[in-house]
């Protein structure tokens, strides 16, 4: 579309672009279930991040995109189920009836949920509908990592079906992470003496509570979906940028382009995206950013 409705040069620049806000994505992917692994198993974080990025980028080149796909509906399913059974879980473990829990998180500012000031140096509504109105509009038009699960469906009335669902279960997902934050602030509250407090990163606290305050069946269980649902996100990634690569670049530049070397080099593509995206991924673990989402956001905005 870029090339017919401006020119082939924006078309290039469209796809570079996509390149680069894609490849820093992959290794903040890679980086997410580090932390947690890092967290739990005292694992050196460049350990993690190397194991992470090994296994995504083998996986990703030995299935493309149906392994993609079949192996999103499984973590997909895993990750729903785990996070209803952590909310469960922390929940259970407070002390005290569930009004006067919800009265404490009130009085502390747990659901504040809307800041209406115009600082957009802070995290105000304006900033939100600001950033979904780029980057969120974006992924639904523009973002090949979505658009493939759309496009390998069987029709559009199946297409747009998935769309709604993904936007419903999205919203719910969201939610029910905000209920479990929540629920371990108030733990931790009620329990500081349990909690590591030489711990730099808080984004750690929901692997450490999973370690050490559940029994060892539902620890692995939990930790499992972590890690499932940061690879879910990063498998359709590596597999979106080789395409973009071979579709963008061999087919139009290629004196003889064949379906057959567009498929090697897919597959060769997919292994050198890994292997920059787990070295990006080691860099970017040692920024100074204390929250993960704090530090995704502002890398791939530059992007956007």
């Amino acid at each position: 579309y870029l090339q017919a409705r401006f020119s082939p040069l924006v078309r290039t620049i469209g796809s570079i672009n996509y390149l680069a806000y894609e490849t820093t994505r992959i290794s903040l992917l890679i980086l997410v279930p580090a932390v947690a692994v890092s967290a739990v198993t005292k694992l050196d974080i460049s350990a993690a991040i190397v194991m992470m990025g090994a296994v995504a980028t083998l996986y990703t080149t030995l299935g493309g995109l149906e392994g993609v796909v079949w192996a999103d509906v499984v973590q997909i399913s895993v990750k729903i189920v785990a996070i209803l059974v952590a909310v469960v879980a922390i929940f259970c473990q407070l002390d005290g009836s569930l009004p006067e829990l919800l009265g404490i998180a009130w009085r502390e500012g747990k659901f504040r949920a809307i800041d209406w000031s115009f600082d957009l140096t802070r995290d105000t509504i304006w900033a939100l509908l600001l950033f979904w109105l780029t980057d969120g509009l974006k992924s639904y038009v523009a973002n090949q990592t979505i658009i493939q699960r759309f496009i390998s469906t069987r029709d559009e009335r199946a297409a747009q079906r998935s769309i709604r669902a993904s936007a419903i279960v999205g919203t719910l997902i969201f939610w029910t992470f905000m209920v479990a934050g929540t629920g371990l602030y108030l733990f931790y509250r009620q329990n500081p003496g349990r909690l590591d407090l030489a711990m730099d990163k808080p984004d750690a606290v929901f692997p450490w509570f999973i370690v050490f305050e559940l029994a060892p069946g539902v620890t692995g269980f939990l930790i499992t979906a972590l890690i499932a649902a940061a690879l879910s996100s990063l498998y359709g990634a590596l597999n979106s940028t080789s395409t973009v690569m071979v579709t963008d670049f061999y087919r139009r530049y290629s004196r003889r382009p064949t379906d057959g070397g567009a498929l090697q080099l897919g597959r060769r593509l997919t292994v050198v995206m890994g292997v920059v995206a787990t070295g990006l991924a080691l860099l970017l673990a040692g920024l100074s950013s204390r929250f993960l989402v704090e530090q995704t956001l502002s890398v791939i905005g530059l992007f956007g």
